[in-house]
């Protein structure tokens, strides 16, 4: 990583440390003045009791377990369990840099500009629950997917495990990504097989918790969840600003003039970027199929009975946006990169101004 900065000018040096100081302090800025809410309760509560995550909670236990370690080696704090998103999250962003080291240095610098300044990274790297890490580690899996050289068989099947033991949702993604190479002949019928194979442990997990216990218990501590299917689709698009229940209370202006404000801002970008991108670009088609899987197959659950609409676990949406920003801005640098630069900061800030206690909220 060090001979990758040696080779960039003095513009692209600045350029760089100030976005990485830029969003090494917006996510830090007041890290323990805001009072935790409910799932971050919940964090505490099972890492400090990891017999009873089977038995009482919804996810899988790996991030649990992953707290109880950083507990370990830190100290006992409402700053140090919420440092330990960031850690992880600058840990993949420097895996993610090192692993495209021989690409273009535009792909790394739009890559560290929206991975620090992006609002939702933002947002969710400064809570102690793991949506952060699921989004980062499938930025990170886009990222080594798409760029990488060779098929390292084992190394890709673990990364896919590990996702979905994070959150077993990741089955959507993952499957989704398996698939557009399976039917671009990327891979071979086998290697896809054996990828697939990697939603195994989550799927074992789960089959023996409804073993164990009920259907319904598994699903009970979700059933305050809106059965409004066009709220869940604004609580989607503000998940694109780093918004979701319950931090849309803290917007000042209506979510439906956010929404539209975002949608205008992308429609000048496609603009600049040409028309023909709808048509061509891989990573926008890609983005737009996963988007609207996602969306259908949580109203089919919903139509089943098991209600999901809870945006924050479409979380991995985010990279697969990011990967499509990312290759127009490498394809055109100069415009476009200031473009994302200047919006990201600029969300990114609106983001931090309107922080505030969430224990004055009547969520």
């Amino acid at each position: 990583m060090l001979n990758f900065f040696k080779d960039l000018l003095l513009r692209e040096k600045v350029l760089l440390l100030s976005v990485l100081f830029l969003g090494i302090f917006l996510r830090l800025f007041s890290l323990s003045e805001i009072s935790s809410w409910g799932d971050e309760v919940a964090t505490w509560y099972y890492r400090d009791n990891l017999d009873l995550v089977f038995s009482s909670e919804s996810h899988t236990p790996f991030y649990y377990f992953l707290c109880r370690l950083w507990k370990i080696i830190t100290t006992e704090s409402v700053y140090s369990i919420r440092l330990f998103s960031i850690f992880l999250s600058y840990l993949f962003l420097y895996l993610s840099v090192r692993l495209l080291q021989k690409s273009s240095k535009f792909l790394i610098l739009s890559l560290v500009t929206l991975w620090s300044l992006f609002p939702t990274f933002i947002i969710y790297d400064r809570q102690a629950r793991h949506y952060g890490l699921f989004a980062e580690m499938f930025f990170f899996l886009i990222i080594i997917w798409d760029h990488r050289k060779s098929f390292d068989l084992i190394f890709f099947w673990f990364v896919f495990a590990v996702i979905q033991m994070i959150h077993p949702l990741g089955i959507i993604p993952v499957g989704l990504l398996i698939l557009i190479d399976l039917v671009g002949k990327k891979i071979s019928i086998k290697r896809a097989l054996i990828y697939f194979s990697s939603s195994l442990p989550v799927l074992i997990y789960y089959l023996l918790r409804l073993y164990f216990q009920s259907y319904k218990s598994i699903t009970s501590n979700i059933a305050w969840i809106n059965n409004n299917s066009v709220s869940f689709l604004k609580s989607i698009f503000l998940l694109f600003a780093g918004e979701s229940y319950p931090f849309t209370v803290m917007y000042p202006l209506n979510p439906d003039i956010f929404i539209f404000s975002s949608l205008f801002i992308i429609f000048l970008f496609l603009i600049s970027s040409g028309w023909r991108v709808l048509l061509v670009n891989r990573q926008l088609n890609r983005f737009l199929v996963l988007f609207v899987t996602t969306i259908l197959v949580v109203e089919f659950l919903a139509f089943l009975g098991l209600n999901l609409r809870i945006s924050r676990y479409y979380i991995f949406l985010v990279p697969f946006l990011l990967s499509y920003i990312m290759d127009i801005v490498n394809v055109s640098p100069n415009r476009r990169f200031l473009l994302v630069s200047l919006l990201g900061i600029t969300l990114a800030a609106y983001n931090l101004f309107v922080y505030r206690p969430w224990r004055s909220y009547p969520w």
